[in-house]
């Protein structure tokens, strides 16, 4: 990574090529208190 460039962000999920387009899934599990606040997952 170059310093140029913005920072790496990700995240977990799966995907599965489809006819339509790409399938795509986000894996969550319960959150910190300081996320929990804001969002559930």
């Amino acid at each position: 990574m170059h310093e140029d460039y913005e920072p790496l962000f990700a995240f977990a999920g799966l995907w599965r090529p489809g006819e339509g387009g790409p399938f795509m899934a986000f894996l969550t599990c319960a959150p910190i208190q300081t996320v929990g606040a804001i969002h559930p997952n």
